[in-house]
């Protein structure tokens, strides 16, 4: 355990490292040689159906305890994953952020969450859930899309179903769907 002059705490390791890039410069630094010795856990010992949290919290602030509004477009947290490629860990290659998405009000922030993924170094986003719950998934060539597997070796295959769902207990009124297959399409 060690604290840097910069304030930097330091556990398993005697000196920080860059992860993701020279601007990144984190205050708590995990590092050991195996997956335990480089873990951490979080356990709640409790009678109940909580459990335990990591919150990332943003504001526009300036200043220690300000809670100036965030605005579209910001970023509310990032969980990024690195790998070393015999250089350096800077090569970002997974992510999962949460992004404003609206205007902001009081206790009303839509926020959608996005699933980056990466052939290469440079994360693009695969999957957007809006703050609406619209579902996108966003892929290029012809080897993807979505697929459904059913691996219980039951020899049934997936189902893909869209359902309407009523507000009102009315069981008994017939709804449908649309599903669109198609080549360059406009209103997509």
């Amino acid at each position: 355990l060690r604290i840097t002059s910069a304030g930097r705490l330091l556990l398993g390791s005697n000196s920080a490292r860059t992860l993701g890039g020279a601007s990144v410069s984190s205050f708590l630094q995990i590092e050991g040689t195996s997956a335990n010795s480089s873990s951490f856990s979080l356990i709640l010992n409790e009678n109940s159906n909580l459990s335990p949290v990591i919150r990332f919290g943003k504001t526009r602030g300036t200043s220690d305890g300000t809670v100036t509004t965030v605005a579209t477009g910001d970023f509310l947290g990032r969980i990024t994953f690195n790998g070393a490629d015999g250089t350096d860990l800077n090569n970002s290659t997974a992510q999962i952020s949460a992004i404003v998405n609206g205007t902001v009000s009081g206790n009303t922030i839509p926020t959608d969450l996005i699933f980056e993924t990466s052939a290469t170094n440079n994360p693009v986003e695969r999957l957007r859930i809006a703050s609406n719950g619209l579902l996108t998934v966003t892929t290029t060539g012809q080897s993807t899309g979505i697929r459904l597997i059913d691996s219980s070796n039951s020899g049934g295959a997936p189902n893909f179903e869209i359902i309407s769902k009523r507000q009102d207990a009315n069981s008994n009124t017939a709804f449908s769907s649309n599903i669109f297959l198609g080549k360059n399409r406009t209103d997509a």
